[in-house]
């Protein structure tokens, strides 16, 4: 949902602040307030493309930044993910307008094209007015919407035809993959059995890496290592040397023991000691005699460990990505020496796997077609209510190719008046019809939506009385789902508003200004009443607009 919105030097809009809230929010005003370019500035912050012609006249840019709390999906999140985009508890979209036609965009903070705004965009919000087209009603999200109200992503069907067509996807994709392969493949397999030899003569093993470089560590510091045990082996060789020292320490205490328990465990310290210098003394001669420096072997170290660097700078691998790269080469190899063999293999499965998704599709299909009535009676019954007497509304469910959710092609068709013949949605439906269509979907979707906003503008013009009464009821169930903002010169809209927002203009500097507050219990009751009887206001105006607002 839109938590705020902050708009700079936009038209007539010179610096406005506004927060929003959950529920239903109707923006009024009189007509040239200024109420459409805020709905104007939401279209930026949904991917509008910029003009020159929005920036305020006289200023540098117009700046406009939304406050978003997002909803968690999971499409969401892969979008963020795609689109190196940070996530932050809020999102804060942002749009500078520039005199160049230019347009900054961002996205917490991240510098984004105006096709991420637009990807991410149409999964917060729905932006409807007057003479629009259903957009949000393409062939696919009509699916979407019927599988929905049907429920059949609920069945074990819809799971097993998913698994199987992924699977479907997967061999396919491995086919294309072998295929490519084969145009190339003698040049191939030369090239992948060069990687192999250079990365096999290596001999590399787990951990083989970390070995070298400590053995190249001690040899690099082979005189240090010697010189220090040398050193040691000199004070063990000393008359006085420290196993001697604690031999007659050791000596003294025993005589101390029997006078005095406390130096008794002194005396096993120091015997423990005595017996530990002994073994180190034993090591130290051990080393040392051990020891030889092998020039020839720190180089053979030192050339394995550049090559082993080379190819992974090559390869832009990890040492372990590496050993893995090497199996995948023989894989690889393999296949390639075999690809007759293995694209055989592929094809096999690949006819198995569209036999599997294909009869599971077909129950899918079938289950769309015994149940889509529910959803045609459902759109009917609520047109009916909003006037339109006459309403037919029919599903079309044909077969088409594979996709995500089956293979099923469906198309809303919609006929509003007696002997009109039932024509897709889009083609048929305009002005306050389309309105009514739009609203009545979005009543029935609107607890499906993943979308958390939507923006509806003037889309009860043409319309008054009980069917004005009728369209403000839904808009009301409909912000029971998701955050609607609505601007409407209805005084039954106006009244069902759990937050009214007026637009008014105002002269600052012999420049017109537009202004915008919320209105309290009694300014609401006042607008209504303005709206209902024009600007002058008599007590029964009053009284019409309480009345219309306890009806909400």
């Amino acid at each position: 949902m839109l938590l705020n919105l902050s708009i700079k030097n936009f038209a007539v809009l010179k610096h406005l602040e506004l927060d929003f809230n959950q529920g239903l929010t109707v923006i009024s005003g009189s007509s040239g307030a200024g109420k459409s370019m805020i709905i104007e500035t939401i279209k930026y912050l949904y991917g509008k493309r910029a003009s020159t012609d929005d920036i305020r006249y006289d200023t540098d840019r117009s700046v406009i930044e939304g406050v978003f709390d997002l909803p968690e999906t999971a499409k969401l999140d892969a979008l963020f993910r795609r689109h190196d985009i940070p996530v932050d508890e809020l999102c804060i979209v942002r749009r500078e307008i520039l005199p160049s036609r230019k347009s900054m965009i961002k996205i917490n903070s991240k510098v984004v094209t105006l096709t991420a705004l637009r990807d991410i965009m149409n999964e917060v919000m729905i932006i409807h007015s007057q003479g629009s087209h259903l957009t949000m009603l393409d062939n696919k999200r009509q699916r979407y919407y019927l599988d929905k109200f049907i429920e059949l992503e609920a069945l074990d069907d819809y799971k097993k035809y998913v698994e199987s067509y992924q699977s479907f996807k997967q061999v396919h994709n491995k086919l294309l993959d072998l295929e490519q392969k084969n145009k190339t493949r003698i040049e191939q397999i030369d090239i992948y059995k060069s990687y192999l030899s250079e990365i096999e003569a290596l001999e590399l093993e787990e951990n083989s890496e970390e070995r070298l470089e400590e053995e190249l560590h001690y040899l690099n510091n082979f005189e240090k290592i010697s010189m220090s045990l040398e050193n040691i082996k000199e004070k063990f060789s000393q008359e006085n040397s420290p196993n001697t020292m604690l031999f007659d320490i050791q000596e003294k205490l025993m005589d101390l023991v029997p006078f005095d328990q406390d130096y008794e465990a002194y005396f096993k310290t120091i015997e423990a000691a005595y017996y530990t210098l002994n073994d180190l003394e034993l090591k130290v001669s051990d080393s040392l005699s051990s020891m030889d420096f092998d020039r020839t072997r720190l180089n053979e170290i030192q050339q394995q460990l550049q090559e082993i660097n080379r190819l992974k700078r090559k390869h832009n691998k990890t040492f372990d990505e590496l050993i893995e790269y090497r199996e995948e080469l023989r894989n690889d190899i393999y296949s390639l020496e075999n690809i007759t063999e293995s694209m055989s293999n592929l094809v096999k499965e690949k006819d198995c796997l569209y036999n599997e998704t294909e009869t599971y599709g077909e129950k899918l299909h079938a289950y769309r077609l015994k149940h889509k009535h529910q959803l045609e009676e459902k759109v009917i019954e609520i047109l009916k209510t909003l006037d339109i007497t006459h309403a037919r509304f029919e599903i079309d469910v044909t077969r088409g190719k594979f996709s995500s959710s089956g293979i099923s092609q469906i198309t809303f068709n919609f006929s509003p008046n007696l002997g009109e013949p039932l024509k897709p949605l889009n083609d048929v439906a305009s002005g306050g019809e389309l309105s009514r269509v739009m609203l009545s979907f979005q009543t029935i979707f609107s607890q499906y939506n993943d979308h958390s906003l939507l923006i509806l503008d003037e889309i009860d013009s043409g319309v008054s009385g009980v069917v004005a009464s009728k369209m403000a009821t839904r808009m009301k169930q409909i912000s029971e789902h998701m955050q609607t903002i609505v601007i409407s010169h209805l005084a039954q809209t106006v009244a069902s508003a759990d937050h009214h927002l007026f637009v008014d203009k105002t002269v600052e500097d012999n420049r017109t200004v537009s202004v915008a507050k919320y209105l309290g219990h009694d300014d609401h009751i006042e607008e209504i009443a303005r709206i209902l009887s024009g600007n002058n206001i008599t007590d029964e105006a009053r009284q019409n607009a309480l009345s219309l607002i306890e009806k909400f």
